[in-house]
């Protein structure tokens, strides 16, 4: 699932910005400004109003705004004999990675009670698996897998900080793992570890730490792989669950935003891409519970591709009710669907009326971007077949809108490029 990037262009020259959320689980590329810089450029080349119109992308310097938050940024620059210079600027917001290094650096028992506190409190939501109303087996089926993978990364999880714990309990790491432990409970477990020393035969000692917890501790990349799997899993049922990962998740657009503009970058639009759980991200932080913040006034537009309106509605049906409009009553959204994709919403379809919109109140897309010619290929190899065959092809579909390793070919892009910047930026 995916991030946040904003496009800029500014005075005397054209100047527009685009801020970018990502998903979750992504490809590092789908994040990189100059990845998606080059992604844009290729598609506005043959969409130029004017012959030997030359498109350029560069890296930028990252930008510092709010609280310990560093947004990458790249530029494309539109060229053109005899005409002013244009540039459109790309910052990809860290949200996740913000908010996934703080759940890393916690302490092991913070980790634990984290974890468990919130499957419990999203036991109604997960429960829903089993009452799903979704039309259709296949997204029923993709529903089934989504729910089963994250109980299966919790359940990894909890079991490597069982292991974890039950070392610095036994103190064959206990010294790095009590260090970051604080208060009571430290102590507790510094004196639960020297009644182990003292009590517990030297062979079970010896048996306990070679054969049951070494092999979970060996590989530093397998276990980073769960903790990154696991904290994924509890960020996405903190955010749509709970709702405290929310504030600080959705406060990185207004906080850019009013950094561009107390540094000076004045663009003639703010555009605001979401792909995947980051549209969620990009419509919570525009349509907001409360009054929505000045700052997000100068946001023009917002494009959702592969937006889990639907699918995140079945588990959190209250979700995405009760929200205040845009801040901008001119905001034009975009909605970019495949149609093969089972996590992506289709607005645009009567029949699912359960697609009510943001508020409950009717706050729909005003574009609707359908096709399903992105990502699916002919010469696919054996895995993707194979995952076709078992309906699971959606799931690779859903992260097919655009290939960042080929940008040149036909991905959700073009008819972006087309409904956004031709006429204003092309």
């Amino acid at each position: 699932m995916h991030h946040l990037l904003i496009f800029a262009l500014e005075t005397p020259v054209t100047t527009h910005a685009i801020v970018y959320f990502s998903g979750i689980v992504a490809n590092p590329k789908r994040s990189d400004p100059l990845v998606l810089a080059d992604a844009l450029a290729a598609s506005m080349r043959p969409r130029a109003s004017a012959p030997n119109v030359q498109f350029t992308t560069e890296k930028l310097e990252p930008i510092a705004y709010g609280e310990n938050r560093t947004a990458r940024a790249a530029r494309v620059i539109k060229e053109t004999p005899g005409a002013p210079r244009a540039q459109l600027d790309i910052y990809v917001l860290p949200y996740l990675e913000t908010a996934m290094q703080k759940k890393r650096s916690s302490t092991l028992w913070k980790q634990m009670l984290s974890l468990l506190g919130t499957v419990i409190l999203n036991t109604p939501a997960l429960g829903r698996m089993f009452k799903l109303g979704t039309a259709g087996s296949r997204v029923k089926l993709i529903h089934v897998f989504w729910i089963i993978t994250m109980s299966s990364a919790l359940a990894a999880y909890f079991f490597l900080l069982s292991l974890l714990i039950m070392a610095a309990v036994a103190g064959n790491v206990g010294a790095d793992a009590l260090k970051t432990a604080s208060g009571p409970v430290g102590g507790a477990l510094a004196d639960i570890q020297e009644k182990i020393r003292q009590y517990v035969s030297p062979y079970f000692y010896y048996i306990l730490s070679a054969h049951f917890i070494a092999p979970a501790l060996a590989s530093a990349k397998v276990r980073a792989a769960v903790v990154d799997a696991g904290l994924s899993a509890l960020l996405l049922l903190g955010y749509m669950g709970s709702g405290r990962e929310r504030p600080e998740l959705t406060n990185h657009l207004e906080s850019l935003a009013a950094k561009l503009d107390s540094s000076g970058h004045h663009y003639d639009a703010i555009h605001v891409i979401g792909y995947s759980f980051g549209a969620v991200a990009a419509v919570d932080s525009i349509f907001q519970t409360g009054k929505p913040p000045a700052a997000l006034s100068r946001v023009a537009s917002m494009t959702t591709i592969g937006f889990p309106y639907e699918s995140f509605a079945e588990f959190w049906p209250e979700h995405f009710k009760h929200r205040a409009p845009a801040p901008n009553v001119q905001l034009k959204w975009i909605n970019v669907h495949n149609a093969l994709d089972p996590l992506g919403s289709d607005f645009n379809n009567p029949k699912k009326p359960r697609l009510v919109g943001i508020g409950g109140a009717g706050i729909v897309p005003n574009v609707h971007i359908e096709s399903a010619a992105w990502g699916v290929t002919s010469d696919a190899g054996w895995l993707r077949r194979f995952a076709g065959a078992i309906l699971l092809f959606g799931l690779d579909v859903h992260a097919s809108y655009w290939d960042p390793d080929n940008v040149e070919e036909k991905n959700c892009f073009g008819p972006i490029v087309e409904n956004l910047l031709v006429g204003s930026f092309i």
